[in-house]
């Protein structure tokens, strides 16, 4: 199947230029990353069928357009990722057909087939471009996300911030990609000895979305690739420098930096979610899309925070599991014993 879809894609590249090429890969790149809140944006919440054949459509396509290496390389598929890929695609796909859910069973042509030959297609690219190129349409996409929440999306409530897409889930584990790419060229871009300044502000308002929507679970990933991010810089710093004292030194500095955006675009942030939104409201009335929580309007940064606080600690201090993993032991006690 995958010669097939070479032979495929090599006549798709004979056809039209090399900059178009990465044209079309990078547009599409950005709307794949942009179709799952675009979509929930202009049909809601019932969305998740279109959102995941929208999504299968615009890989197919990004596959097609994947920038070609000068240089011909043969890969091979490691067979025990191959198999557990499979399981999970054979998974879904059962279960779609025996609950008729469509979504599922293309979840499950994307795990067998879609997944398998994206990844094959991808090492025999051109990768540094293909990841710069991915990188760079996330951040696309995440600044179409923010101006529209900021512009049309509700503002900050008592409640979970979920912007526009009303789900704080869907919203922390896009801020999750954002953050893995913005690492990604904030990396880059040290190693090429550039200023990273647009992707380490991309990052901080990445962190503050995620931080309102208070999703416990999306913010500890993204501790988690704040902390990778430090551990691949320090053999970084330490190579330039060659001098381990002054490799922490800037290390620690870059820790600063950081911390000093993301107070910053989170105050920001809150500031334009509450003040500025309110104009907003006023000017425009009949572009703000409304929820459920838009009339419990927080009255202060302090309650905000308040709020923040008790549900991250929701089930440490008295110790109650069931509460800190939101339910999901209940859950899967109750799925085992059915």
């Amino acid at each position: 199947m995958y010669q097939t879809i070479n032979k495929l894609r090599m006549n798709v590249f004979k056809n039209i230029s090399e900059k178009k090429s990465y044209s079309i890969f990078y547009i599409l790149s950005v709307a794949l990353f942009s179709s799952n809140w675009i979509i929930q944006f202009i049909i809601g919440p019932n969305s998740f069928k279109i959102s995941v054949l929208l999504g299968l459509v615009l890989t197919c396509g990004i596959i097609l357009f994947i920038p070609q290496r000068t240089d011909r390389v043969t890969t091979h598929m490691n067979k025990i990722y191959l198999l557990l890929v499979h399981i999970i695609g054979i998974s879904f796909l059962i279960n779609g057909i025996i609950f008729h859910v469509l979504g599922y069973i293309a979840v499950g042509a994307v795990f067998i087939v879609i997944i398998p030959i994206l990844h094959i297609a991808i090492s025999e690219g051109d990768q540094v471009i293909i990841l710069k190129s991915l990188a760079h349409a996330i951040i696309c996409s995440f600044f179409i996300f923010m101006i529209i929440a900021i512009l049309f999306g509700p503002g900050l409530s008592e409640k979970q911030y979920s912007a526009f897409v009303r789900n704080p889930n869907t919203l922390g584990i896009f801020m999750i990609i954002v953050v893995s790419a913005c690492v990604f060229l904030i990396y880059k871009k040290f190693y090429e000895k550039e200023k990273p300044l647009l992707p380490i502000i991309c990052m901080s308002f990445a962190i503050a979305f995620c931080i309102f929507s208070q999703s416990r679970t999306s913010l500890l990933a993204i501790i988690g690739e704040l902390l990778f991010l430090l551990f691949i810089m320090f053999p970084l710093y330490n190579l330039e420098c060659k001098n381990t004292l002054t490799a922490f030194k800037k290390l620690t500095a870059l820790i600063l930096i950081i911390s000093l955006s993301i107070i910053i675009s989170t105050s920001l942030f809150y500031y334009m979610m509450t003040t500025i939104k309110k104009e907003l409201a006023v000017a425009i009335p009949s572009l703000q899309i409304e929820t459920v929580d838009s009339e419990n309007k927080v009255t202060n940064a302090g309650e905000l925070l308040n709020i923040s606080e008790t549900r991250f600690s929701k089930g440490i201090e008295k110790k109650d599991s069931d509460a800190f993993t939101s339910g999901r032991i209940t859950i899967w006690n109750d799925f085992y014993n059915d």
